[in-house]
């Protein structure tokens, strides 16, 4: 049987010998920490973001990774950048990340990153949807590990 949260935080408060006077000792807060961060999910910004340091990392295996980018649609923006951001064409539903590189039948392969519970909105199955119907592979995937074996699978085609 495990220890709530607060009763490993009251733990952790009440037992100095937690606390580490050696500089290179781990202390209370940052076992907690540490704790804390192995227990929880990681958000869709810490998967793309590690999609893109395994692309980074893999370019010389495999050059088309130079040519990985995202689409800054999603997340929070004060309405006037909104409203600016719209002016200039951004729209809706976007996938989140984008490989133009043509492979087997496909004209580039596409990316909606989500986490669970999280699903595709309306938008996003409307372009996904479209962007198959006019030759492009487009995928949901639910991690970053899931992202970077469609990518191999897609550069694999010939």
């Amino acid at each position: 049987m495990g220890i709530s949260e607060r009763e490993y935080r009251s733990m952790l408060a009440g037992n100095p010998e937690l606390v580490a006077d050696d500089p290179g000792a781990v202390t209370a807060a940052q076992l907690e920490q540490a704790v804390m961060q192995a227990s929880r999910t990681p958000t869709e910004h810490e998967e793309q973001v590690a999609l893109f340091q395994w692309a980074e990392t893999n370019q010389a295996a495999y050059p088309e990774l130079a040519l990985l980018f995202a689409v800054p649609n999603g997340g929070y923006r004060p309405m006037a950048t909104a409203a600016q951001l719209k002016a200039e064409g951004v729209r809706a539903g976007v996938p989140d990340v984008c490989l133009p590189v043509a492979r087997g039948r496909f004209h580039s392969l596409w990316i909606e990153m989500k986490r669970k519970p999280n699903t595709t909105s309306d938008a996003q199955r409307s372009w996904l949807d479209a962007l198959r119907r006019y030759g492009h592979c487009a995928v949901v995937c639910w991690s970053a590990n899931e992202a970077i074996n469609s990518i191999l699978s897609y550069l694999g085609q010939e």
